[in-house]
């Protein structure tokens, strides 16, 4: 279960990454876009820190069904060269019992707030 949960978060990681490239040579080839005024959603307001409990609240708000509770299995912070880019959590399903699947992979922006499902577990 470990070793499946860790391949599934270097997938992650590396899926975040191929993305955030794509995007950012996007924005580097279009000399527009650096005198138009970008817009960036955050989910949060301006200014608040970005902790590892916000981030899990995030995490389930991202996945949420009704009548089902879900309890962090591991929160991985993401960094590069230093900088926190985000955190990579995993949930599972606590409530209610004997129930097979439930829960996922979610992505939580240090910067913006925002979760971002990367997978559910059925």
């Amino acid at each position: 279960m470990t070793r499946t949960i860790r391949a599934l978060a270097s997938i992650g990681v590396v899926l975040l990454f191929t993305i955030a490239c794509q995007a950012r040579q996007k924005t580097a080839d279009s000399s527009a876009m650096s005198s138009q005024l970008q817009y960036t959603r955050h989910c949060v307001e301006s200014g608040r820190t970005i902790d590892s409990a916000f981030a899990v609240e995030q995490a389930r708000k991202a996945i949420a069904q009704d009548g089902f509770t879900f309890s962090p299995r591991f929160v991985q912070p993401v960094r590069d060269q230093g900088i926190e880019l985000g955190l990579l959590i995993s949930l599972a399903l606590v409530e209610p019992r004997n129930t097979v699947g439930g829960g996922g992979l979610v992505w939580v922006d240090v910067e913006t707030g925002c979760a971002t499902v990367l997978r559910r577990y059925e």
